[in-house]
């Protein structure tokens, strides 16, 4: 297991520590998702698809289970 912290700037961008990058496969200008589940856990992996399709899916997930939000 490998546990590293990583500190935020004033506009909340963060740098990956090497290790991460090379333990998710992640390349110069490669797309990260994260997902944040019911308990709050975050998941952090390298995208597999498209940024723009994955939040298409999650939006119609969601209005689909949240009607009115």
């Amino acid at each position: 297991m490998l546990r590293l912290d990583a500190k935020t700037s004033l506009k909340g961008r963060f740098t990956v520590p090497a290790e991460v990058r090379r333990a998710i496969g992640l390349a110069p200008g490669g797309l990260l998702q994260f997902i944040v589940d019911d308990n709050g856990t975050v998941s952090i992996t390298a995208a597999s698809e498209k940024p723009d399709d994955f939040l298409s899916n999650d939006c119609k997930t969601n209005q689909t289970n949240n009607p009115g939000a």
